[in-house]
C-alpha cells in the first residue's frame, strides 16, 4: 500500500470519528411521545388553549407562535377551538422548555503513520585507476518501510439539549361543577439533540406527536425524520392567524403538493369545517384522510343525507377519493363512544407490541364497534393489523382501507 493511500484512509477515519462522515446527509430528529387519556377524551373535542409555564401570559409572543403550530395539529385530530373559555369542553395547558446544555466528552485514538525502518539497501560504485593507484567511489540506497508508529489520543466534546412539549387537557365542566381539575388527557413529547433553539425544533415536536394527542399510546413511542422534512417546513412557515383569515374569507386551506402528510391535515380540517357549516347537527361525521383519500365514518339520519355528504366531500379541493362508511342510524351514545375509546386503546397497545407493524404508520378509527385500518402498508402488514384488531373484545367488524406499498 502506498503512503498516499494510507494518508487518505486516515483522513476519512478522522472525519468519521469527528462526525463528518455523513457529507450531504440530512440532519434528523427523534421525537418521543408518551400519551395517556381517559374514557372521556374521545368526546371532549372543543378546546381553549392556555399557557402552562409559570409567568407566561396568553399574550406572550413565543406562546402565540407555538400555539399556532399546536392549533394545526389539534385541527387534524378532530378538535375544535372555542371562541369562549366557558363554551369549551376542555382547557389545554401548553408547557414547553429546554434543559441546560449537557456536555458529553469522549476520547478516541487515531493511528500515527510514519517510517518504521528499512526493507533493504543496495550499494553501487565505480573503480578508477590512475598511475597504478585504485580509487573506489560508492553510493548506497536504502528502501524505507512505512506503517503505524503509534497512536495519538483525541478528545471530542458534544453538547446536547433536552427539549419538551407537554399538553395537559382538563375538563371544564367538572371544574365548574366541583371546583376541581379533572384531567382528560396528557401528551408528553421530548427530544434530545445538538440545537438549543426551541423555536427551530418546535414544529418537529408538533409534527412528531399530534397524531397521539387525546389518545393513549400505551407506552412511549418514537419516530425519527429529517428536521427539514416537508411536513415540518410547511408547518414552520404557517402563521397562527392563517386559520382565522381563511375562515373569514371562506377560502380553502393552503396545500403543499410536496407533503402528503400536511395535505391530509389540511384536507381533514377543511372537510370538517365545510361539513359543519353545511350540515351542522344533521349528522355525526368523522373525517380521516390518508394520502388525500378520505374515510368518512359516523351516523346520518337517512340514505339521502349520507350520499349527499359523501358527494360533497368528494368535491372539496385536493380530495382524490372518498370511502363513505356512514351508517343510517341515530348518533351513538356517550357510553358507546367510551366503549370505542377503550377498544382503540386496546388495539393500539396490541399494535405496539407486534414487531411486524410500525404502529406509527397505522391509523385506527373505531366507530360503534367497527374498526377501520388505515395506513400505507404492505399487504401482509395490513392483514396482520386486521387479524389483531378482530381479536379484541367488543370489535364487531374490521374494514381495511389501506393503501398498499406492494
Amino acid at each position: 500500500m502506498t503512503l498516499r493511500y494510507f494518508r487518505t484512509l486516515l483522513i476519512l477515519l478522522a472525519a468519521l470519528l469527528g462526525g463528518c462522515a455523513g457529507i450531504n446527509a440530512r440532519p434528523t430528529i427523534t421525537v418521543n411521545v408518551d400519551a395517556i387519556a381517559s374514557g372521556q377524551a374521545s368526546y371532549k373535542k372543543t378546546y381553549w388553549l392556555m399557557p402552562g409555564n409559570a409567568g407566561i401570559s396568553i399574550d406572550d409572543l413565543q406562546f402565540q407562535e407555538y400555539a399556532g403550530y399546536i392549533r394545526r395539529g389539534l385541527i387534524s385530530s378532530s378538535f375544535r377551538e372555542s371562541q369562549k373559555l366557558e363554551d369549551a369542553d376542555i382547557v389545554i395547558f401548553v408547557s414547553y422548555g429546554i434543559g441546560d446544555p449537557q456536555l458529553h466528552t469522549s476520547t478516541y485514538s487515531l493511528p500515527v503513520w510514519g517510517q518504521t525502518g528499512y526493507s533493504g539497501s543496495m550499494t553501487t560504485g565505480t573503480v578508477n585507476s590512475y598511475g597504478g593507484n585504485l580509487s573506489y567511489n560508492s553510493y548506497t540506497t536504502y528502501t524505507p518501510t512505512y506503517g503505524i508508529t503509534g497512536y495519538s489520543t483525541h478528545i471530542q466534546q458534544v453538547t446536547t439539549y433536552f427539549r419538551y412539549l407537554v399538553l395537559d387537557a382538563y375538563d371544564i365542566d367538572a371544574y365548574k361543577r366541583d371546583k376541581k381539575f379533572s384531567q382528560v388527557w396528557r401528551s408528553t413529547t421530548t427530544s434530545t439533540g445538538s440545537t438549543g433553539d426551541l423555536r427551530y425544533v418546535m414544529p418537529a415536536l408538533v409534527i412528531g406527536s399530534f397524531k397521539n394527542w387525546g389518545v393513549s399510546t400505551g407506552q412511549r413511542v418514537s419516530s425519527t425524520f429529517a428536521i427539514d422534512d416537508p411536513a415540518v417546513e410547511n408547518l414552520r412557515t404557517l402563521r397562527s392567524s392563517m386559520k382565522v383569515e381563511q375562515e373569514k374569507s371562506g377560502t380553502p386551506f393552503a396545500y403543499n403538493a410536496d407533503s402528503s402528510q400536511v395535505d391530509d391535515v389540511n384536507i381533514e380540517a377543511e372537510c370538517r369545517r365545510q361539513v359543519s357549516i353545511k350540515y351542522q347537527n344533521a349528522a355525526h361525521v368523522n373525517i380521516n384522510s390518508l394520502n388525500r383519500k378520505v374515510l368518512v365514518t359516523g351516523e346520518a339520519p337517512n340514505e339521502r343525507i349520507k350520499n349527499e355528504i359523501g358527494n360533497f366531500i368528494a368535491s372539496i379541493n385536493y380530495v382524490k377519493a372518498v370511502s363513505n362508511e356512514l351508517v343510517v342510524a341515530q348518533n351513538i351514545s356517550l357510553s358507546l363512544i367510551s366503549r370505542d375509546m377503550e377498544i382503540t386503546n386496546n388495539v393500539r397497545a396490541r399494535f405496539i407490541n407486534n414487531q411486524e407493524l410500525q404502529s406509527n404508520n397505522v391509523k385506527v378509527i373505531i366507530e360503534n364497534g367497527a374498526v377501520y385500518i388505515m395506513g400505507m402498508l404492505r399487504r401482509n402488514q395490513c392483514q396482520t393489523a386486521a387479524e389483531i384488531a378482530s381479536t379484541i373484545n367488543g370489535v364487531q367488524r374490521v374494514i381495511k382501507v389501506c393503501e398498499y406499498l406492494d
